[in-house]
């Protein structure tokens, strides 16, 4: 799924709009985010904790504003998401997933210097 700014159009007739949302902590936080979503008249939104994702389909309009003003009624922030946005967290995602296997090498190396330390001596 491309994420873009400009809201995508499906063949079947369908809005789609991505949303970031920020300040959700669980997955509870999600549900009440997609709860207050799918209050709106024609609206089917999921909501996802892991990539702080809302995905909005409508069969008409829908001004991403509203949606956002409705993520606020919830108590959190959202914007439209960009491609730039998406570029940076998966660039965050592959860097954090390097240096977890840099600090597990490094643990591994520390605990085999200490076990060969002691039993030298």
């Amino acid at each position: 799924m491309t994420e873009s700014a400009a809201p995508q159009r499906a063949d079947s007739g369908v809005r789609r709009i991505e949303l970031s949302v920020d300040g959700m902590s669980c997955g509870a936080c999600a549900r009440r985010v997609e709860n207050e979503l799918n209050k709106l008249d024609g609206i089917h939104a999921s909501v996802k904790f892991a990539t702080n994702t809302a995905t909005v389909d409508s069969e008409h309009d829908v001004d991403a504003a509203s949606l956002c003003r409705a993520i606020e009624t919830a108590g959190y922030h959202a914007e439209v998401r960009t491609s730039r946005l998406v570029a940076v967290s998966e660039l965050g995602s592959q860097h954090g997933h390097g240096l977890r296997q840099h600090l597990a090498a490094l643990i591994t190396a520390v605990i085999r210097w200490i076990t060969v330390g002691h039993m030298g001596g």
